[in-house]
């Protein structure tokens, strides 16, 4: 059996402003009414700001259909935060508040928050995964393309569920999004809207792929906004919605939400930090030595400031050129590869350290 997430993703920034009432009539209600006529499974992917946009718009249509779903536990929402940011460039203050202002939206809309991430990114840094879990996420949702570049991992590895790790031993699951080669299901998706290829090649082509891989789950990553841009936005979703009842008279494939993949799922891979792309250490020991230099004014001999730089120095420890961690490959090389992750964490835990001791100054 196929286990299928639906994942309808909204960035309402596409498009301009002053078109944002005909995207909801063109789009967002049309895709809505689908899912609620198929009675499907479906993670809205959507940002505390485009909540508020629709609430401050009078789009109560949406809203209701939204709070329908949800309330009859056929839809979750999956927050991005409360705008749509790049939260690998955001300190720790910065992401705090975007998960709780997203937080309070949801609430105040749907009488309770959510407990999943997906990053407008695509991805969530070696920071994420214990700030995630403080505040009472359960998973995250991420690109499938990221999974394949940064861990040069063959697609078929998008079709389970992994735990990424942390900071202090912390983790949190996360499904990525389904892509064959380069493409992604986002782009499949796009190309079943325009109608490049048809629902039932689409179908014997996922059929094909997963029929015989091992408890396969495949997220399928769709743009809400696809449909507005084409000339005829009702064909663009009739596509879909063709291939989502293949999907279901299939008989091989099961719709769900994450949660229940979640509670069944057995050892998980583990996916350490993206070397390649995570930035966070050099953010970190920027942060440290400037509140070391500021503290250390004071009190140059002041023990907490020696404690401090000797561990901002610990944390350089991790002294990788940018070509040996191209060359690093983590399927290969796993041992290597481990050992690297490991001592990314450490570094970025002792910069942690720095920051801590200096504030002790």
């Amino acid at each position: 059996m196929i286990e299928v997430v639906v994942v309808l993703d909204y960035n309402p920034q596409k498009v301009p402003q002053e078109m944002f009432t005909q995207l909801c009539e063109k789009a967002y209600n049309p895709l809505l009414n689908m899912c609620n006529d198929l009675m499907l499974p479906t993670v809205h992917a959507i940002s505390g700001r485009v909540l508020e946009r629709l609430h401050t718009q009078r789009q109560e249509e949406i809203i209701q259909s939204l709070k329908n779903m949800v309330s009859k536990e056929q839809s979750i929402i999956a927050t991005k935060g409360f705008s749509s940011a790049a939260f690998t460039q955001l300190s720790k203050t910065e992401i705090l508040h975007q998960l709780g202002f997203a937080h309070e939206v949801n609430k105040e809309t749907f009488g309770k928050s959510t407990n999943i991430f997906m990053p407008q990114e695509g991805w969530i840094d070696v920071y994420m995964p214990g700030i995630l879990k403080k505040a009472g996420f359960k998973c995250a949702l991420l690109s499938g393309n990221c999974i394949v570049d940064f861990y040069k991992k063959a697609p078929e590895s998008t079709s389970t569920i992994h735990k990424m790790r942390g900071l202090k031993n912390s983790h949190i699951h996360v499904i990525s999004s389904y892509t064959n080669g380069l493409v992604s299901s986002e782009e499949k998706i796009n190309d079943l809207f325009t109608g490049k290829i048809t629902a039932k090649d689409f179908t014997n082509e996922l059929f094909h792929l997963f029929d015989k891989a091992d408890k396969p789950v495949l997220m399928l990553h769709v743009s809400a906004e696809t449909p507005f841009f084409q000339e005829g936005p009702r064909s663009a979703i009739q596509r879909l919605r063709f291939f989502i009842e293949g999907l279901q008279g299939a008989g091989n494939f099961h719709f769900s939400l994450p949660f229940p993949l979640i509670e069944r799922a057995e050892n998980e891979a583990e996916l350490g930090p993206a070397l390649i792309q995570d930035k966070r250490l050099h953010q970190l020991a920027a942060q440290a030595r400037d509140l070391i230099i500021e503290k250390e004014k004071k009190d140059p001999e002041a023990l907490a400031i020696r404690k401090a730089w000797k561990s901002l120095l610990f944390a350089h420890d991790y002294c990788f050129t940018e070509e040996y961690l191209e060359q690093l490959d983590s399927s290969s090389n796993q041992m290597q590869y481990q050992n690297v992750a490991d001592l990314y964490i450490q570094a970025c835990e002792r910069a942690q350290l720095a920051m801590k001791n200096a504030l002790d100054a």
